[in-house]
């Protein structure tokens, strides 16, 4: 399997689970659990799909189904018969994933009894594999740094500043790494009830490792790989003209980067918005709720109807520029003009702003709300939550090719179509738009 079908794999299996999840009609079965702390016990056995939200989780029991679970220490001992699929600060597994793993945290451990069926795709600080782990599938993984000391069947592709490697890859390992003179520095040493973490080299450091394939590594600088293993070394590409060129940039790492980017400023925006106007923000939010379908038709024809009203309004400038031209009335031809283009630039920047932050932050919340009132109700109407959780879905599904440019045409006419209802709502006194 490439890492470029595990990143789609990724985008759309965690987050069309999701959004299922959130869509599908309550006779749809899945196990829900919140709280601070959620244990399940060993001998408790989980038929359905479970969701978790709680500060702290431990399965030592059983999954039939897949598990999704967000919190800050996320520790599987037991049994997950589908996809563990989990965001925290510490995430440890130290029992059985039969499927895939995808997991994002400050430090994540697949201890020495641990095991993934399939593929485990991470993102973080830290990653450690110890000996007596197994990954039956391929291994991804962006962050600061990666031990791996355990057994990955398929390949591995990495985009680290540290990476040791001292276990057994089937495949190959393609790897960029940092040079050796970069501090690793942990920023968990001051930080009280901090995950633990290995220390890890900074740059390539291989010890005892066996390699099926071939070692393919990017870095500043060489490292010494012994003669057993058989390595390819690149340099990083130097632009023209250019003394030095930063490291090359690993698929992975880029999307990463592009995911955190997008997540980040879409965050700031919405508590922007939320805590600078927040009955409008929920007064579109409860438009959009009370009529999706409508709202997306409406949507549509907002769309089309910018691209018929732009050179509309072109034209009427034109035509009053000419008018006034023939009556030599030459200062109201000045004053059409300049008026026309500053209402046709406000148009241009209001559609933008709408289709490009307006809609994604409004739809994250509806979306939130909707995954909150099957597994969280007390949270449903919380200001940061729905926006936090349907946020992570709009931004993954949009890093997904073809997937994400149709899930963001969606957004798109979502967006559009709550303006309309929620404005006509405003201005029409025999227009209600019910609560959410």
């Amino acid at each position: 399997m490439t890492s470029r079908a595990i990143r789609r794999g990724l985008g759309l299996l965690l987050l069309a689970t999701l959004l299922l999840a959130a869509l599908a009609p309550a006779v749809w079965a899945f196990d829900s659990r919140s709280g601070d702390t959620v244990v399940i016990g060993a001998d408790e056995v989980v038929n359905d799909d479970l969701y978790v939200i709680a500060d702290t989780f431990t399965l030592d029991g059983t999954v039939k189904g897949d598990v999704v679970v967000m919190g800050s220490t996320i520790t599987i001992n037991g049994v997950v018969e589908g996809d563990l699929m989990g965001g925290g600060q510490s995430i440890i597994i130290n029992g059985l994933v039969q499927d895939d793993a995808r997991v994002g945290g400050a430090a994540i451990t697949l201890g020495a009894k641990g095991q993934v069926g399939d593929d485990l795709v991470g993102g973080g600080w830290s990653l450690e594999t110890q000996p007596g782990s197994t990954v039956g599938g391929d291994l991804v993984f962006a962050g600061q740094q990666a031990l791996l000391a355990g057994s990955v069947t398929g390949n591995v592709d990495a985009a680290v500043n540290s990476l040791m490697l001292t276990g057994t890859v089937g495949g190959n390992v393609d790897a960029v790494v940092g040079p050796s003179d970069r501090p690793s520095f942990s920023p968990f040493m001051f930080m009280p009830n901090a995950p633990s973490v290995p220390s890890v080299p900074a740059g390539l450091t291989v010890e005892g490792a066996e390699i099926g394939g071939t070692l393919k590594y990017t870095s500043p600088q060489e490292y010494q790989v012994p003669d057993s293993v058989k390595s390819e070394y690149s340099p990083p590409p130097v632009q023209p003209g250019a003394e030095a060129a930063k490291p090359a940039r690993s698929p992975i790492l880029g999307w990463l980067l592009g995911f955190v980017r997008g997540f980040a400023a879409l965050l700031l925006a919405g508590l922007l918005l939320v805590w600078l106007a927040p009955r409008f923000t929920n007064g579109l939010v409860q438009a959009l709720a009370a009529k999706p379908l409508p709202s997306l038709g409406w949507g549509f024809v907002m769309l089309i109807g910018f691209f018929v009203l732009v050179p509309l309004v072109l034209a009427v400038i034109i035509a009053l520029a000419v008018l006034f031209g023939f009556l030599t009335l030459g200062s109201l031809t000045t004053l059409a003009i300049l008026l026309g283009l500053l209402l046709l630039l406000a148009l241009v920047v209001a559609f933008v702003l709408v289709v490009s932050w307006l809609s994604r932050i409004v739809v994250s919340i509806w979306l939130g709300r909707l995954i909150l009132q099957r597994i969280k109700p007390d949270w449903a109407n919380h200001r940061i939550w729905p926006l936090l959780i349907g946020l992570i879905i709009i931004v993954l599904l949009s890093t997904v090719p073809i997937l994400g440019g149709l899930v963001g045409l969606l957004i798109s006419l979502w967006g559009l179509g709550a303006v309309w209802l929620w404005w006509r709502a405003r201005t029409d006194t025999t227009a209600v738009v019910p609560v959410a």
